[in-house]
Parts: structure tokens; sequence; C-alpha cells
């Protein structure tokens, strides 16, 4: 048995035990209306970022499926003292740093990295996020997203040059061994 036909054997074997199927799953090809995300910038020691947080839930929680809210943690009122925890991160601030980002205050936060008009920042205030999202949902999409063929994928990826994948892991395998079947499969193609 050639090396290839033993590896594709040993693979499949891998992957029925596993319980996993290199499948995409069924897409829509019809457009939507868009996704809104909240970017909240926000700190340990910002006294009026609990109620940011509560705002965006709010939004959150009203809209499911529909409306994300990510904290990042950047800026004075990020800064820890003592013995508290770091939340801050070296991609929080380089988002912050984003022109016309402009985060002059805490809670602020972008939707969806855009400006709107009569706010000349991407970074607004905590009360215009409900317009904001608002405006982003009634938008249609730009495009659907088609199902894609995981071996066409897979060969664009071994012959890109980025050297990173980000992964959403929507599957029972533990995220963990994506890495290692990624780089097994690059083994496989020709």
């Amino acid at each position: 048995m050639n090396k290839k036909l033993l590896k594709t054997v040993v693979f499949g074997l891998w992957l029925i035990n596993a319980h996993i199927a290199i499948a995409q799953l069924p897409v829509s090809t019809t457009s939507g209306n868009k996704k809104a995300i909240i970017e909240e910038f926000t700190g340990i020691h910002c006294g009026w970022c609990p109620d940011g947080h509560k705002i965006a839930s709010q939004l959150v929680q009203a809209n499911p499926g529909n409306v994300y809210s990510i904290n990042i943690h950047t800026g004075a009122f990020a800064t820890p003292s003592g013995t508290e925890l770091d939340f801050r991160t070296t991609e929080g601030t380089q988002i912050a740093g984003i022109p016309n980002m402009n985060v002059t205050g805490y809670p602020t936060g972008s939707v969806n990295r855009h400006v709107f008009p009569g706010d000349p920042d991407m970074a607004i205030s905590r009360f215009n996020w409900g317009t904001s999202v608002s405006t982003i949902l009634a938008q249609p999409a730009s495009c659907g997203c088609p199902p894609v063929n995981t071996l066409q994928l897979l060969k664009y990826l071994k012959n890109s040059q980025r050297s990173n994948l980000y992964l959403n892991n929507q599957s029972i395998m533990p995220l963990h061994f994506w890495p290692m079947l990624f780089k097994f499969l690059l083994l496989l193609l020709p």
C-alpha cells in the first residue's frame, strides 16, 4: 500500500472515530440583513462602564443571533493596579488606535466600525448604540454566503501566504485538534 493511500485510510478512520465529517453546513445563498457587532471600550476602573455593559447586553438579548458585543479593555481606565488582573491586549490597543475610532470617553463603542451621520468618529456614546444597531440591522447584507467546497478551501489555504487561520469552531471536535487536522490535510493535498 503506498504512503498516500495509507495516510488517507488512517485519516478516514480517525474522522469516523471522532464522529466528524468534513463538510460545510447548509447555508442560504440569498442575502439577508447585516449583523451588528458592538465593540465596547471599557476598563476595570470605569465607573460608567456597567451601564454600557447593560445597554450592550440588552441589545444582544433583544436581537438574538443578530447583535454581538465585545468588550475591549484599553486606555487609562483599563490599567490595573496592585494585584488586579490585566485584561488589556495588544489587539485591543490596536483597535482603539484605528483612524477615525477616536475613543474619547468610557464607555464608548463602535457599531460595525461604521461612522454614522452626526458622529464624526466610529466610537460613539452608549446612548447612541441602540439607534446605530437598528440602522445596521435594517441594511441588506452586500452578499450571501454560498456553500464552500472544503477541498478547494484547503488548497487555497495551502497556497496562500497567510500565516494565521482563524476558525469558528462549531463542531464537536475540541479546538486544540484543529491545527493538527489542517496540517494533516495539507500533507494529503497534491
